[in-house]
């Protein structure tokens, strides 16, 4: 089977792709051609040897190009402790020569570059970064840079960098001795997760957990809806037998927004990897709902769910089946927002909920006291329901503040008769004083 179709179902490895794009190369050089399969290859891995072989292939195309591209290259690699060096000193040794063919006009722009690009790369900590340092010396030894805040600015940032190399050290010398074990790679991966997890998955691209962890964080911290499908687009690529990650990546491509022809794709190769019926199960109800989601919603737009049924079946489905405490909780706010905070039914449910399968007591308690000024069917059963819970959980303190916010809410709920009683006899007043007409 020849890489071009093993690469449709699987991911390949670095020398593959390289050994694909020389061929692609020989055939069809073109940048639309070559940019694409480049982009193919970054769907399975970010490899920073076909970065190296990008960024060289782009310099071929023209300045600008080739700094785009270098661009997203140390966007990719460039935080990698073991291979950023690498895409940091190719773009130096690109704009050193745009640098050196400059004209008059533009050498002064050209210097700003370079100047930047030595504060960029020496804020990073890789292997190298002390002969980026001796290097960036000679640049400004040579070129007489005497603007003091430009020498100072990269100074600092060398200086940070330099701190933090000891720890990065240890922790290589740590995963060289364990040969790369998984146990090592997960406890350097708390301590540098941003920079880390592109190397993790491209060393154990089989691992269930490392690919769900991923997901978790892009989720969690970079929140951009592109990027959480193409983590778990990835993820499924290599883990093609993980039900869960076949759930999570329906819906990352429903909240990307995706084509219901797309998911509808995706799910005929989600359904091979169910193996029990509890999967079988599980992902179903997943497509199910996601089916439903999307016709409910373009027949009724926002109305599609007046009694908040399918919200509701949906949490219960989130925090027992998919393990999703914030997807639960999102539906819940959902409810909540839409209409449902008027009744103490849904502050109940939603608060019982968050105690069994969020275990949070704070964001139970906040809870309460919104649904205090939120409740107008049956306020007296958030009253009941806030004192009973700071007497099994809360402190006197807190038992005392529940009673406080219960006492003035019943006071000014108490008073409203009377106010608008008042008003209205004051408009039967002023009415009566009305001269005819």
């Amino acid at each position: 089977m020849s890489a071009h179709a093993i690469g449709d179902v699987s991911p390949l490895p670095a020398a593959e792709w390289i050994r694909w794009i020389k061929d692609q190369q020989s055939i069809d050089d073109t940048l639309e051609a070559m940019t694409a399969i480049f982009e193919k290859s970054f769907q399975d891995f970010q490899y920073a040897d076909v970065w190296l072989e990008y960024v060289q292939w782009a310099c071929g195309h023209g300045p600008d190009f080739a700094k785009k591209v270098f661009e997203q290259a140390v966007e990719a690699i460039g935080l990698r402790f073991d291979k950023g060096a690498l895409m940091w000193e190719a773009y130096l040794d690109l704009l050193a020569i745009l640098f050196e063919a400059a004209s008059d006009e533009h050498r002064d722009k050209e210097f700003k570059l370079i100047c930047t690009l030595y504060k960029r790369a020496l804020s990073v900590p890789n292997w190298n970064v002390c002969q980026l340092h001796e290097r960036w010396i000679e640049f400004a030894d040579k070129y007489d840079v005497d603007e003091i805040i430009i020498k100072k600015e990269v100074e600092q940032e060398h200086n940070k960098t330099a701190k933090k190399l000891g720890e990065f050290k240890t922790w290589e010398k740590k995963l060289e001795e364990s040969e790369f074990s998984i146990d090592v790679f997960s406890q350097y991966l708390e301590f540098e997760k941003e920079s880390f997890f592109e190397r993790i998955v491209e060393k154990h691209p089989d691992c269930e957990n490392l690919w769900y962890n991923y997901g978790q964080w892009v989720e969690d911290t970079l929140k951009r809806a592109a990027d959480i499908r193409c983590v778990y687009e990835r993820a499924v690529r290599n883990c093609y037998y993980s039900c869960g990650l076949w759930q999570k990546t329906l819906l990352a491509i429903e909240n990307a927004n995706g084509a219901t022809e797309e998911i509808g794709r995706l799910w005929l190769k989600a359904k091979e990897c169910i193996s029990s019926p509890d999967d079988g199960r599980a992902l179903y109800t997943t497509y199910v709902y996601l089916l439903r989601r999307r016709v409910l919603q373009e027949a009724w737009g926002h109305n599609w769910d007046p009694q908040f049924t399918f919200r509701k079946n949906y949490t219960w489905f989130a925090f027992t089946r998919l393990k999703d405490y914030k997807l639960g909780h999102r539906f819940w706010e959902d409810i909540l927002a839409s209409g449902g905070g008027r009744f103490a039914d849904k502050w109940l449910a939603a608060i019982r909920d968050e105690r069994q399968f969020g275990n949070d007591l704070t964001t139970a308690r906040k809870m309460f006291y919104r649904a205090l000024n939120s409740v107008s069917d049956h306020p007296h059963q958030i009253f009941e329901a806030i004192i009973q819970f700071e007497r099994e959980v809360g402190t006197l303190e807190q038992l005392q503040t529940a009673l406080d916010k219960v006492n003035t809410q019943v006071l000014q709920r108490a008073s409203r008769p009377q106010k608008k009683e008042r008003e209205d006899n004051k408009t039967q007043k002023h009415n009566s004083n009305r001269p005819n007409t």
